[in-house]
């Protein structure tokens, strides 16, 4: 028999963790306002590839490891500052949409947005609580790809929200005046995603 109640209780966790903000919403978000809803696709694609293979992995036995090593939550936490400050850099630089520099640039790739996850303490955050509270019988590697699954599916709609959100702003950033607020708002986001990093 199908477990309703444990893929209902799994997925409103799942929902809570991949809507709520933090660096990979903030990451959807500019790349979409940044450079538009087409070009933003293989970032979210990474995204949402991402979040289930760190689940898998962790659930799999990495997160024991992880738990029983300290250097590796120091490293983790060191990974994380880099990967969020460079994000912080990516919108520094961001200009008006239609501002020529623009052409230049290069939005997010998928890969690139996949291989983040490894660093996004939110994302081992949440796959370390949701194998902990939600891991099923038949040993760690099907509990992983259980809770894994339902992850994969709560993703889509998550990151299709952000880049959906970042692509309908867009035209808003036009003005200098607002573009400038959208950089200090994201730039204090970002601020405290390096503080909750340390404080975790």
């Amino acid at each position: 028999m199908f477990a309703w109640d444990w893929t209902l209780r799994l997925g409103l966790f799942a929902v809570v963790a991949t809507f709520t903000p933090g660096p990979n919403a903030l990451l959807l978000l500019s790349v979409a306002a940044r450079f538009g809803l087409r070009p933003a696709v293989p970032a979210a694609v990474g995204v949402a590839v991402g979040i289930p293979s760190v689940i898998v992995v962790v659930g799999a036995g990495l997160g024991g490891a992880f738990a029983a090593l300290p250097w590796l939550r120091v490293a983790l936490h060191v990974l994380a500052t880099v990967y969020i400050g460079w994000l912080g850099w990516q919108i520094l630089r961001m200009g008006s949409p239609g501002d020529p520099a623009q052409q230049a640039a290069r939005p997010v790739s998928a890969w690139q947005a996949a291989a983040l996850q490894w660093v996004n303490p939110k994302v081992w955050t949440m796959a370390v609580g949701a194998v902990g509270a939600y891991g099923v019988d038949g040993g760690p590697v099907v509990g992983a790809l259980s809770v894994g699954a339902v992850f994969a599916v709560v993703c889509v709609p998550a990151v299709g929200a952000w880049t959906l959100f970042g692509s309908g702003i867009r035209h808003w950033l036009t003005s200098p005046g607002r573009l400038l607020v959208f950089k200090v708002g994201m730039g204090a986001a970002l601020a405290v995603s390096i503080a909750l990093t340390w404080v975790a």
